[in-house]
C-alpha cells in the first residue's frame, strides 16, 4: 500500500502480541469504535478512522507484534514510524504485576521504563561463580500527554466509571462465573478495574521467579510491572528523532510471571 504525503495519521497503536488474538477477529473490538479501513490493509498494518471528543475526523494506523522482546517492539515502531508517521504513539500490552497493589485487568500507564537489563556486568563471585549487576537505562513517556491522561480520570469521574462498568460487563459475559469466584477468592481480582500512572521495568527476561522480583525491587522500589516490549517501543522514539508523543498502556496480569506473591499463579 502506497502512503502519499498528502495522507496523515493522528495516531499509531503497536499491540502486543499476535498470537493474543489467535482465534478471534484480530481487530474485532476496534469496530466498537473505529471504523477498520477494509480495503487498506497490508501484511503488517490495519489503517482505521474515527471522530475525537469534538466530532472531529481522525485516522489511525495499528500492528501487532510478532513476538515478545525488546527487538520485536523496536522493529514494529520503527517501521511504523517511518511509514505512516503518526502524531501520537500508543504501545498496549500485557504486563506482570511487581506490586500486590495491582489486580488482574487493572491498567497501568507507564509514568516512565527501566530497561533493567542494559548494558549489565557479569562479575567473578567464586572459582565458579558469578554476580550479574543490572545497569539500566531509563526512557520516559511524554510528560504532555500523560499529564492530559492524569487530568481526565481526576475530573471526569464519569468517564471513568463508565470504563469500569464495561470492563465489568465483559468480565462477567466472557468468563464463567465459578471463575470468576476463584479468582476474587484468592484476591486477584478487584472490586472495580483500576487506573495506577507508575513506572515499570522491561526488558529481554520473562521473570518467572519469586527471587528475580525481588531483585527487580531492591534495585527500585517504585516499579509497579514488568514487561518485555516497552523499552523497545520507546528506544524508537529516541532513535527515529520523533517529537511526536509516546504512552504507555499495559493491562496487568499478576499470574503471568508465577511471583509468589499474594497473586499466587493459577491455571485457568
Amino acid at each position: 500500500m502506497a502512503i502519499s504525503r498528502s495522507d496523515t495519521f493522528d495516531c499509531g497503536i503497536v499491540i502486543a502480541l499476535r498470537e493474543e488474538y489467535v482465534g478471534q477477529d484480530l481487530f474485532g473490538g476496534f469496530g466498537t469504535f473505529f471504523q477498520v479501513d477494509a480495503e487498506q490493509q497490508s501484511e503488517s498494518f490495519i489503517t482505521f478512522s474515527f471522530h475525537d471528543s469534538n466530532g472531529d475526523p481522525r485516522r489511525g494506523v495499528v500492528a501487532v507484534m510478532q513476538a515478545m522482546t525488546p527487538l520485536h517492539a523496536y522493529e514494529t515502531t520503527r517501521n511504523l514510524i517511518e511509514r505512516y508517521h503518526p502524531e501520537i504513539m500508543v504501545n498496549v500490552g500485557i504486563a506482570g504485576a511487581l506490586s500486590d497493589h495491582l489486580r488482574l485487568g487493572d491498567v497501568l500507564f507507564a509514568s516512565y521504563v527501566d530497561n533493567y537489563d542494559s548494558a549489565g556486568k557479569a562479575s567473578a563471585a567464586g572459582p565458579n561463580e558469578f554476580e550479574l549487576h543490572w545497569s539500566g537505562q531509563p526512557y520516559g513517556t511524554s510528560e504532555d500527554l500523560f499529564r492530559k491522561l492524569q487530568r481526565i480520570w481526576a475530573f471526569r469521574k464519569k468517564l471513568q466509571i463508565a470504563w469500569q462498568d464495561r470492563c465489568e460487563h465483559r468480565l462477567n459475559t466472557g468468563i464463567r462465573s465459578e471463575i470468576i469466584s476463584r479468582l476474587s477468592a484468592e484476591r486477584m481480582l478487584g472490586d472495580r478495574r483500576q487506573l495506577e500512572a507508575r513506572p515499570i521495568a522491561s526488558g529481554d527476561t520473562v521473570g518467572a521467579a519469586g527471587a528475580f522480583k525481588a531483585q527487580l525491587l531492591e534495585r527500585n522500589r517504585k516499579l509497579f510491572a514488568i514487561d518485555m516490549e516497552s523499552a523497545g517501543f520507546l528506544k524508537a522514539r529516541i532513535a527515529s528523532h520523533a517529537r511526536r508523543q509516546f504512552l504507555e498502556v499495559l493491562i496487568n496480569t499478576p499470574a503471568r510471571f508465577g511471583f509468589p506473591t499474594n497473586h499466587r499463579q493459577t491455571n485457568y
